[in-house]
């Protein structure tokens, strides 16, 4: 079915008649998403393949729901003629939201800065008293044990890297592993308790921090809210969104200005967050916990299923390591 008939058939008495569907503009539109431009306004048509159940699909819509009604800035989605949040046909399921206009989050101005951290502040909010009926069924869990034991396998196999992993990922690995080791050490050493699981959204890096006029920030991908840990998710969002405002800004700014900045974003995160508490001077350690639960995640791919369909973000994540430090020095 075209995405015009489906209109025609789920959507005819909402979104009117389709003028036309690109694929341009901020969002980042792939094979399942559909910018689609109607009579009565502007849309993203998303659909949800097979291998995601119905059950998973409704808990996002009414974690999304629940979020605007707290007004967080989240994509509002639109009822089929039906009643709704969402459709079926041609062996998937369909959902459609107002198309958000503006571009990824870059931190080129201190007002975009300050706008993102108080978007992100209501969310974790909001997260906070997300009702437990709807909370979402996946679970991200630190198991430092587990970790412990994959580094060691993953270097008494070190004669087999290039065939694991690929030559480049190798020399890599061989150039980088004793930061790695470091990393965990110091991990450990620290005692980051990362017990506590609630709501939160897993991954708040620039591609889902959409930002339009007057510098309003939205945040996307409500798939990634999962029962985590709130204080590495914060962190973690701290680190990506920073790193992102101090590639643009590093040619002209100072060091001690782009620290300063880092710090004022998580304060101002906090304001609303409330999730870090008197443990502000650990905020690098538990950004380090999640870099490294991702690290081992892709490492392990390799060693027990030799899927290497995420080595390409594997050096991104070990330069991370290091990056916090710098990022965090003021913490």
């Amino acid at each position: 079915m075209t995405i015009d008939n489906l209109v025609k058939t789920f959507y005819a008495n909402k979104l009117g008649c389709v003028v036309c569907i690109e694929q341009s503009g901020a969002l980042e539109i792939n094979s399942n998403n559909f910018k689609v431009i109607t009579t009565t306004g502007t849309y993203l048509f998303k659909r949800h393949l097979g291998q995601q159940d119905l059950n998973k699909i409704q808990n996002s819509l009414n974690i999304g729901q629940y979020l605007l009604n707290k007004s967080v800035a989240v994509p509002k989605m639109i009822r089929a003629d039906d009643g709704e949040l969402y459709c079926f046909n041609s062996d998937a399921y369909w959902t459609v939201s107002l198309f958000v206009d503006g571009n990824y989050f870059s931190g080129h101005s201190k007002q975009e800065v300050i706008l993102t951290a108080q978007a992100i502040g209501k969310l974790f909010k909001a997260l906070a008293t997300l009702p437990e009926d709807i909370y979402p069924p996946e679970e991200i869990h630190y198991n430092l044990q587990e970790w412990d034991s994959l580094i060691s396998e993953c270097f008494q196999r070190k004669n087999e890297w290039i065939s694991l992993f690929g030559l480049e990922i190798a020399q890599l690995l061989e150039k980088d592993w004793k930061v790695m080791e470091s990393s965990l050490s110091t991990i450990k050493k620290k005692s980051v308790v990362t017990a506590e699981l609630v709501p939160c959204h897993i991954d708040l890096h620039p591609h889902n921090i959409l930002v339009g006029e007057n510098f309003h920030a939205t945040i996307i991908d409500l798939d990634s809210i999962k029962l985590a840990n709130p204080k590495s998710m914060l962190a973690f969002g701290v680190y990506k969104l920073m790193r992102q405002y101090a590639s643009n800004v590093i040619k002209e700014c100072p060091v001690q200005e782009i620290k300063k900045t880092v710090w004022d974003f998580y304060k101002e995160v906090e304001l609303d967050a409330r999730v870090m508490g008197k443990e502000e001077d650990l905020l690098q350690y538990y950004a380090m916990m999640e870099v490294f639960r991702r690290i081992c995640i892709i490492i392990k791919q390799n060693l027990r299923n030799s899927h290497s369909d995420w080595n390409h973000v594997l050096p991104i994540q070990i330069i991370a390591l290091s990056e916090i430090k710098v990022l965090f020095e003021c913490f």
